[in-house]
């Protein structure tokens, strides 16, 4: 495979680091901006053209346990990807447990990803790839460098990128473990990326990053750094839906975070093999929840998003909605 010298980001300033600390506190930043990686490929990524007026994906997240149970949901992402033929899978971080790789060369590639995701539908596909927390526990450089030296499956050019599907969606990839913050979109990644949805003229814009804004799982409460920063990037840009991780269970919520200035549209998908967490329903905020490992399917064309839920116990989907450019959503139980 081709490979490519990985540009070396210049350390943020003095100045600007304490700045970042001062505003979401030492103790929280420290392990994270000792491990951040300092190369990034590309930021923006056009997708091959797909089949014309609609773009799919297959999504999971929490997938790197190498059990019983990732292994199954790799069998169901297989059968949606022969039925779908979808144009790319998304993996919402923590792509290995429970301390992210060493290196380009750690086993785990070949366990956890490679052998995982072979047969014939997955192999042929791109994964798009963002950062969880248990990554940070390893080697995050590696998991970026392996964009150019791995098999070329693995898309995670950049702590944040931008996917380009024709001019239908915008797929706007963040770290939120490292959610920094400062007013200049040349400095810090979250004003670049807030800039990169806003100026998009994609016809649907969906945010992906590991940690939840809303959850009723395990993970209820967000982290102070996302907290600053990542419900009102999702207001202030209007995306049309943001998909998380993190709880490893699946979840719709729509609702409003405690600081921000909207209506937040969420999915949590993180049933892609760790441990399931369980989860309860509030109401006026809870559309689905359930404690199962599966995936979801996404559809978008000029009109619609309809995200459907399938687990690994059954064929029929466990949930479906649909939402239309003029506001207009509808949510069922099941799609038969």
């Amino acid at each position: 495979m081709e490979t490519e010298k990985p540009r070396q980001k210049k350390k943020l300033g003095p100045k600007i680091v304490l700045g970042f600390i001062a505003l979401t506190g030492a103790v929280a930043v420290e392990e994270y901006l000792r491990q951040m990686p300092l190369v990034s490929y590309e930021r923006i990524l056009k997708h091959p053209p797909s089949r014309a007026g609609e773009v799919s994906l297959l999504v999971t997240g929490d997938v790197g346990s190498g059990n019983e149970n990732q292994i199954a949901v790799a069998e169901l992402l297989e059968r949606l990807c022969l039925e779908n033929s979808p144009d790319a899978i998304v993996l919402l971080g923590d792509n290995f447990y429970e301390r992210g790789v060493k290196t380009t060369e750690d086993p785990q590639w070949n366990s956890k990803f490679e052998n995982m995701y072979n047969k014939a539908c997955l192999a042929s596909k791109k994964f798009y790839v963002i950062l969880g927390n248990h990554d940070y526990k390893g080697n995050v450089t590696a998991q970026i460098e392996y964009t150019k030296r791995g098999s070329g499956r693995w898309i995670l050019p950049s702590r944040y990128y931008e996917a380009q599907f024709d001019n239908i969606l915008g797929l706007f990839a963040i770290d939120t473990n490292v959610p920094e913050k400062c007013g200049i979109a040349s400095l810090c990644s979250m004003d670049w990326m807030a800039k990169q949805i806003q100026d998009s003229t994609a016809q649907w814009k969906v945010i992906i990053g590991h940690h939840p804004v809303l959850s009723l799982g395990k993970h209820r409460k967000l982290d102070f750094l996302p907290s600053l920063t990542l419900p009102d990037l999702i207001c202030s840009t209007k995306a049309d839906l943001y998909l998380a991780g993190h709880d490893h269970n699946m979840q719709h919520l729509k609702g409003s975070y405690r600081s921000s200035a909207c209506e937040i549209n969420q999915f949590v998908i993180g049933s892609g093999g760790a441990t399931s967490y369980p989860t309860e329903r509030r109401e006026g905020l809870t559309k689905f929840a359930a404690s199962n490992y599966g995936a979801g399917l996404l559809r978008f064309n000029k009109t619609t998003a309809q995200i459907i839920l399938y687990n690994t116990e059954k064929k029929d989907p466990l949930y479906s909605y649909s939402l239309q450019k003029n506001g207009t959503e509808n949510d069922l139980p099941a799609l038969h």
